[in-house]
């Protein structure tokens, strides 16, 4: 992805502590967003690629002290970093003491690993996720910020979208690009009935694993929709191909309960859709 700079005219007017940071850290670069809090208004978004060659979280200390919009005194700071090793327990089901052993279920916890825990409200569970341990590190030796798993505000955001469609008649997929991997959620009003996420090389793969779920799980193509957000262009010959088995598939929309900037009307909103609804998710 290019780089993106996008800010309200006057932005450094603003009070900064009437403003909160919104950051996703991969390993290609930094995004954030800046939300003002008492307009509920996304007032600046940024992608910083990291074209440099050096490790992401040098990347990041050196636009930390370079960068005139993220090193400020804001009212507080959200955090994410994609990372596929996550796993979901239904709340009634989770104990806190036994997070690692939960998470040793599916991964086998690393020593260049941090392990966090939090609640999903929406979804009535709980995520416990790793986070490299080099960037955890030197993330909070700058600012201590809040820090989620990167499904958190996707599915959260997706469940509170579905219980309020009152046209869903049946089951709703949600699809998220990520730099080098693909989540893919299925809510029905239970909430979450399918959470996974996919390694994706080429454009045929995404068609392999979606129409694969579709044939386990014995969905209709005519009745589940797809909502597809991320970096993905919408000419991808992947989604292009999906179309002609799935009836509806389509990219999300800008969510209407925050204001933006005007400049962001060029942006195709479902890019950066995952970092906007970071911005309002609450822990």
């Amino acid at each position: 992805m290019n780089h993106v700079n996008i800010e309200e005219p006057g932005i450094l007017k603003i009070n900064s502590k009437e403003i909160e940071m919104s950051m996703q850290i991969s390993l290609h670069g930094l995004s954030f967003c800046l939300l003002h809090l008492p307009e509920k208004k996304i007032v600046a978004l940024n992608h910083l690629p990291n074209n440099t060659g050096k490790a992401i979280e040098d990347f990041f200390v050196e636009q930390w002290n370079s960068n005139r919009l993220i090193n400020k005194d804001y009212a507080s700071f959200k955090f994410i970093y994609p990372y596929k090793r996550l796993t979901l327990v239904p709340e009634a089901l989770f104990n806190e003491n036994d997070a690692e052993l939960v998470f040793n279920y599916n991964f086998s916890k690393l020593d260049s690993e941090i392990l966090k825990s939090v609640k999903m409200s929406k979804s009535e569970s709980f995520a416990v996720f790793a986070i490299p341990i080099n960037i955890y590190n030197i993330v909070n030796s700058q600012i201590d910020g809040k820090w989620m798993p990167h499904i958190m505000p996707f599915a959260e955001a997706n469940i509170k979208n579905f219980r309020l469609d009152e046209d869903i008649k049946a089951s709703k997929m949600y699809i998220n690009y990520n730099d080098d991997f693909i989540d893919i959620l299925l809510v029905d009003e239970t909430g979450i009935k399918m959470y996974n996420n996919f390694i994706v090389k080429s454009a045929n793969d995404i068609v392999y694993f979606i129409l694969n779920i579709f044939d386990k799980l014995k969905l209709n193509p005519e009745k589940v929709n797809i909502a597809i957000s991320g970096n993905i262009n919408p000419d991808n010959y992947g989604i292009v191909t999906l179309q002609k088995f799935i009836r509806n598939v389509y990219f999300v929309a800008r969510r209407q309960d925050l204001k933006y900037t005007y400049l962001m009307q060029d942006i195709q909103p479902h890019v950066f859709s995952n970092l906007i609804n970071l911005a309002a998710c609450e822990l």
